[in-house]
């Protein structure tokens, strides 16, 4: 991520309050017509017990490798995530910050208070359509930059599900 201090940079936001994962992707247009993700992941220290042990291994070892981050309650730790949206609109030109309004309205709330564009995306048909069949597009052009390292986000591309409506608009789950 250091490469691309000052560059051009659009964060997505994922949240979830006690059971799932948080992200927050650091996306990143490149010279030849792709993009390079970075991802940060979040999960409350205090669920973690809660886990079956299939899922304790992989998120230990996901922290370890730096690709997790255990945020310290039973809940994800929002502040957290403000943090690191604050750094990295410090660190790159970030032009707005994707977000759900069904978990994320009051963050933005607070960061728009602070200059930070946060970009209400939601959930549905219409609004995911047109990004998932161009992120389906790059990565089949092989136009998707990741740190191969990061188990966690591939973890989750593989664990996701794209739907259709009748017009054959999509949305991944």
């Amino acid at each position: 991520i250091a490469d691309f201090i000052d560059e051009e940079c659009y964060l997505g936001l994922d949240l979830a309050q006690t059971f799932d994962l948080a992200a927050l992707s650091h996306i990143f247009p490149t010279d030849n017509g792709g993009i390079a993700i970075f991802q940060r992941h979040y999960f409350p220290a205090g669920q973690f017990d809660t886990l079956p042990p299939q899922k304790q291994e992989m998120y230990a070892q996901w922290e370890e490798d730096g690709h997790l981050i255990f945020t310290d309650s039973h809940s994800i730790d929002f502040e957290r995530i403000k943090d690191d949206i604050r750094w990295a609109h410090k660190m790159f030109d970030t032009r707005n910050v994707g977000y759900d309004p069904y978990a994320g309205s009051q963050m933005a709330l607070s960061l728009e208070k602070e200059n930070i564009d946060m970009q209400e995306v939601r959930q549905g048909y219409l609004s995911m359509s047109e990004p998932a069949k161009l992120f389906q597009k790059l990565v089949a052009d092989g136009l998707v930059q990741y740190q191969d390292t990061d188990k966690c986000f591939e973890w989750c591309i593989a664990n996701s599900v794209c739907s259709a409506d009748k017009n054959e608009n999509i949305k991944v789950h």
